[in-house]
């Protein structure tokens, strides 16, 4: 049972999540991102990007944007996801993620994600960049 509510658009940075259900959860909210509507998956995802990754991709209507564009597209209501080993380095973590999209095409993706050391989400797990392999 896990000790954080699963509601996806509800659920908001804490220290205790880990690395793993943190990928898992934005996956899971870009998967059912049209089921709620109004991009409110995507929103959740944006709850989870760190601040130095905000930086570069907020706010969230150009995240919204950049998520739809063809590089990303394919994270959008998928059809199933297949998560490789989280690598856990100090404070540093990366998995590999394994999206087949609504056309059954593999794409690959790198979540880097990294624990914070200061601020309002200290201690918490988020991700600074989502490459595509």
């Amino acid at each position: 049972m896990s000790a954080y509510p699963l509601e996806p658009y509800l659920l908001k940075p804490i220290p205790e999540i880990p690395p793993d259900q943190v990928v898992k959860h934005q996956v899971n909210s870009l998967k059912n991102n049209s089921k709620k509507g109004d991009d409110l998956g995507i929103a959740a995802v944006f709850m989870f990007a760190s601040p130095s990754n905000k930086m570069f991709t907020g706010p969230l209507a150009r995240f919204i944007k950049m998520i739809k564009n063809p590089l990303y597209a394919p994270l959008l209501d998928h059809k199933k996801a297949y998560f490789g080993p989280m690598v856990i380095d100090d404070d540093k973590a990366e998995q590999v993620v394994t999206i087949i999209d609504e056309n059954n095409n593999s794409n690959v993706y790198v979540f880097r994600l990294s624990r914070q050391t200061k601020g309002h989400y200290r201690n918490c797990w988020m991700t600074d960049s989502v490459l595509r392999n």
